[in-house]
Parts: C-alpha cells; sequence; structure tokens
C-alpha cells in the first residue's frame, strides 16, 4: 500500500473571488463567524464513506441521513461531503487537520456551499472548528474529543479531566483560556456534569442566523 501524507499548513486564507469560502482556514474562528462562512449548517447521521480517486488526488465521499438542517436546504434526504484523503485501490492519501468520519456516527458540520465537490475538497470549515461529533447518549464534542458544556456567538466552552489542570491543596486556580480566545476550556470538576446535547446545540447555532446584536 503507497500512503502520500498532506499537511495543511495555511494559516488563515480564505478563498474568495466566486468562490466560498474553503476549509484550508485554520486560524481561530469564532462560532457565528463559522456559521456566517458556511452554505450548510446540519446535522446527521454517517450512512457511508467511499474513497475514489478524483482530480489527480484521493477523496472520500462522506454520505449523510437522518439530517437536520439549520442553514441550507438538501434537494434528497441525504447529503454528500467530498473531503480530499481516503483509501482507493491499494493507495492512501492522509490529510493532516481533516476531519475524520466514522460510519453510524452523528455529526454537526458546518460545510461550504460546494459541500467539498469542487476545488480543493475541503468543505468542513476551520477544518476541526467545524466538525463537532455526537456521542451515543447525545452529547457534544468537539472535533479534538473534548466534551462540549458551552456555546455562545463567540466562544465554545469545552471540558477537560481534572488531571490536565491540577489544583494544589489549599489553593484556587482560576480557569484556563485557550491562547485562542474562541475557545475556552476548563476542567471537568468546574462543569458540575454539564454537557450540551445535540438538541441543545442545535438551538444555540439556530439563533446565529438572527442579525440583531446579541451578547457574545
Amino acid at each position: 500500500m503507497r500512503l502520500k501524507f498532506i499537511s495543511l499548513l495555511v494559516v488563515g486564507a480564505i478563498l474568495v473571488g466566486g468562490v466560498e469560502a474553503h476549509a484550508t482556514m485554520v486560524r481561530p474562528f469564532a462560532p457565528k463567524e463559522l456559521f456566517d462562512h458556511a452554505g450548510y449548517v446540519f446535522s446527521g447521521k454517517v450512512m457511508s464513506v467511499r474513497g475514489e480517486r478524483l482530480d489527480g488526488t484521493i477523496v472520500s465521499r462522506i454520505v449523510f441521513r437522518d439530517l437536520y438542517m439549520i442553514k441550507g436546504a438538501s434537494r434528497s434526504d441525504s447529503l454528500t461531503l467530498t473531503l480530499e484523503g481516503g483509501m482507493a485501490d491499494n493507495d492512501m492519501i492522509a490529510v493532516e487537520g481533516q476531519p475524520r468520519f466514522s460510519v453510524g456516527r452523528r455529526y454537526i458540520v458546518f460545510a461550504t456551499r460546494d459541500l467539498g465537490a469542487e476545488g480543493y475538497h475541503r468543505p468542513v470549515l476551520g477544518l476541526g472548528q467545524g466538525c463537532y461529533s455526537v456521542a451515543t447518549d447525545g452529547t457534544v464534542h468537539s472535533g479534538a474529543g473534548w466534551p462540549v458544556v458551552g456555546l455562545t456567538r463567540g466562544t465554545v466552552t469545552v471540558a477537560v479531566p481534572n488531571s490536565m489542570r491540577p489544583v494544589p491543596a489549599g489553593q484556587w486556580v482560576p480557569e484556563p483560556r485557550s491562547q485562542d480566545s474562541t475557545l475556552r476550556i476548563i476542567p471537568e470538576r468546574q462543569t458540575l456534569g454539564k454537557r450540551m446535547r445535540e438538541s441543545e446545540f442545535l438551538e444555540v447555532v439556530r439563533t446565529f442566523s438572527d442579525t440583531s446584536e446579541q451578547p457574545r
């Protein structure tokens, strides 16, 4: 088997000039920014993942069904994302940063208008920032796998294990923030067991279409 590895190192690049903003942009994006750039925002269950050769590379066709549309409309009961990377015959291309999808799992996706069918075949906006997985219990997890405990127009809040943020005996440690101000990271002990479920997450995302000024 031959393996080709592609690293996406373009930072903050947005393709313009008649082309929808594509997922080569890897700078931090606020949730509302992703929503505004997206042609489609939806949740759905992955029914199949199929690799094929296209435009001199290998792409994966990801078919979603059981759709819940927030932005954009599907002409059928399914949507198909075309992502660069995957396996065809005995060749495989791995694209660093490109989201990975598993058959049978649900995801929430912020995608380009062309769904990856054209150009760079990177339809998920902001790479991992525009893709959330839904666990079997209905809770939402970030692209990095952390449970989501809060969502606003400007920030996603995720929980990390307490062991990643130990507290010295008798001391108070303020909640950590990442250098990326659009991502708020808190230790599990501060969540009081809170988790965002798919329906709650999507309800917040739906409010992003409201153009009136709201707190970030």
